[in-house]
C-alpha cells in the first residue's frame, strides 16, 4: 500500500504533541472512524460517542485544514482495509511517519477493533448486487380463448416476485417457458456451487 505525500506529511503531524495533543488525536481517529462506518449496524462504544458528541470545537489547529486532516485517516483506514491488512502491518507501515509509538498503537488497535465493519462498508460501495428474492407466489390458470385466439386452451402459469427491498415482479409464461426458466436456474445453481468449491 502506497501513501501519497500529503497523506505521509498529516500523518507526521498527528504524531507529533505540538500539533496535535493525546485527546485530540483520538478524537480524530473516533470521528473518522465513525464517518466510515455511518451506514454500519456495530454501534460505536459509548464512550467514543460521548467524546464526538461533546466535541464543539474545531478539533485541528488553524495551519491544518480540518477536512484534509479526516480524509488522511479516513484514507488510510479505508486503503488499509481493502487491501485486507492486520494490525501488525498497518503498524510496521506507519513507523517511519508515527514518532509517538502509543499514538501509533491506539490507531492500530482502533483499526483491528473496527476493520470488519469498515471491509463491509468498502465492499457495499464497490459491489454490485441484483435485488433479493424473498418471496415467489405462483399461480396456474387455464386459458380456453384471448382476444386474438378463439381458441387456446392452454396453462398459463404467472409467477410473482418479492424482492427484500420491495420490488415485485410479474411474469407469465406457458408450461415450456416455464421449464426452460427451471432448467436455467438449476444450470446457474450449479455453476455457483462449482465457483464456491474451486475458492
Amino acid at each position: 500500500m502506497e501513501l501519497n505525500a500529503s497523506c505521509k506529511h498529516i500523518l507526521t503531524a498527528l504524531s507529533e504533541d505540538q500539533y496535535f495533543d493525546e485527546q485530540t488525536f483520538k478524537q480524530l481517529v473516533n470521528v473518522s472512524i465513525l464517518s466510515i462506518l455511518k451506514t454500519s449496524t456495530k454501534p460505536l462504544s459509548e464512550q467514543i460517542q460521548e467524546m464526538i458528541s461533546n466535541n464543539t470545537t474545531p478539533l485541528v489547529p488553524t495551519t491544518f485544514d480540518q477536512k484534509a486532516v479526516q480524509s488522511a485517516i479516513v484514507y488510510l483506514l479505508l486503503e488499509a482495509s481493502k487491501h485486507d491488512m492486520a494490525a501488525i502491518e498497518l503498524t510496521h507501515l506507519l513507523e517511519d511517519h508515527f514518532v509517538n509509538r502509543q499514538r501509533l498503537n491506539y490507531l492500530s488497535q482502533e483499526y483491528e477493533t473496527y476493520k470488519k465493519d469498515i471491509r463491509e462498508c468498502v465492499l457495499k460501495q464497490k459491489t454490485f448486487s441484483f435485488p433479493e428474492i424473498v418471496q415467489l407466489d405462483w399461480r396456474l390458470d387455464y386459458v380456453l380463448k384471448t382476444s386474438e385466439l378463439k381458441q387456446v386452451h392452454e396453462p398459463v402459469y404467472t409467477l410473482r416476485f418479492k424482492c427484500k427491498d420491495g420490488q415485485e415482479a410479474t411474469i407469465s409464461c406457458n408450461a415450456e417457458q416455464l421449464q426452460d426458466l427451471h432448467s436455467k436456474i438449476r444450470d446457474a445453481t450449479k455453476q455457483v456451487e462449482r465457483t464456491f468449491e474451486q475458492m
